[in-house]
């Protein structure tokens, strides 16, 4: 499920330290978008020494043509106004790249292929922590979402990452899960749903993980 580039905010660099993170100013621009976002994320559930294991990989063989790199970039679920924000650039400078009329310059496609390392090692993670857990307090279902303000509501230190990035995270977990022989579903969230299943009770990681369980799962048709 794709969103229109309307639908994001530019991602800002911010400090990778222990405790909440702090964003930046407007001229604190990311030059790697990576950093700023899963830096902070992984710290937060796997402590600052793993965090370092996901800094920008450099990558050789960048030729990629317009329509690749718009293919790879929607793919991962990175924005054109996302991609000129990190590198600096107008917007209108990413619909040359990827209409053609211009190369695509190694900086961009470094970008994209650093993030896409980023999130399969992320999927990585999160495979082997689910298949670590007790066979009977295993979950069935990934959570994905429709929006960037849906899934920040509820996945707040998750900021300013992108909804469609973390669908894709999941849709890649998914994927390793089933290559290890464990099936789990794909739920996206439904917020009224939801909320009439809560039935006054507080929102928390493990209620909102029970109602993903207990959903009729989609195909990844939907995303």
């Amino acid at each position: 499920m794709m969103s229109s580039d309307a639908d994001f905010i530019p991602i800002r660099i911010h400090q990778c330290t222990q405790g909440d993170p702090v964003l930046q100013g407007e001229e604190k621009e990311a030059s790697i978008l990576a950093r700023a976002v899963f830096c902070d994320m992984m710290e937060r559930v796997h402590g600052r020494d793993r965090a370092t294991r996901y800094l920008p990989i450099q990558q050789k063989d960048s030729a990629m043509t317009g329509k690749e790199f718009k293919t790879f970039r929607e793919k991962i679920g990175i924005t054109k106004k996302t991609v000129a924000t990190e590198l600096g650039v107008p917007l209108p400078t990413v619909d040359r790249w990827e209409s053609g009329r211009t190369e695509v310059p190694e900086k961009a496609v470094d970008l994209l292929r650093d993030l896409d390392s980023h999130f399969e090692r992320m999927a990585n993670d999160l495979a082997a922590d689910i298949q670590l857990i007790d066979e009977s307090e295993r979950v069935s279902n990934l959570l994905c979402f429709g929006s960037n303000s849906e899934f920040w509501r509820y996945m707040p230190a998750t900021r300013p990452m992108p909804f469609t990035a973390h669908n894709y995270v999941m849709l890649r977990t998914q994927t390793k899960l089933a290559e290890d022989g464990y099936v789990a579903g794909l739920v996206f969230m439904d917020r009224d749903a939801y909320s009439a299943w809560l039935d006054g009770r507080q929102d928390s990681d493990a209620l909102r993980q029970e109602w993903t369980d207990s959903r009729t799962t989609c195909t990844s048709d939907g995303f």
